[in-house]
């Protein structure tokens, strides 16, 4: 799934300012600015997901879904 020349990502966990910790890969990080808190997807393009109304761990996961069909599309 991963570039064969390369480790896969690796994962690191991080706090939130609520105090609840996640497991972040490397591809990702968190943006947390006055009224755009979300997860920042670097790898291609880089792409923003916001938190909204079902908060942090769901955007994380969008991303995540995205950097897994970025990583099986380019690893090819």
């Amino acid at each position: 799934m991963w570039f064969e020349d390369r480790p896969p990502p690796q994962w690191h966990p991080l706090t939130l300012p609520d105090g609840s910790t996640l497991q972040v890969p490397e591809l990702i990080v968190r943006g947390e600015e006055a009224g755009a808190s979300g997860w920042q997807l670097r790898f291609g393009e880089w792409t923003f997901y916001a938190d909204g109304r079902d908060g942090a761990a769901a955007a994380l996961a969008l991303a995540i879904a995205e950097m897994e069909e970025r990583i099986a599309y380019r690893g090819k």
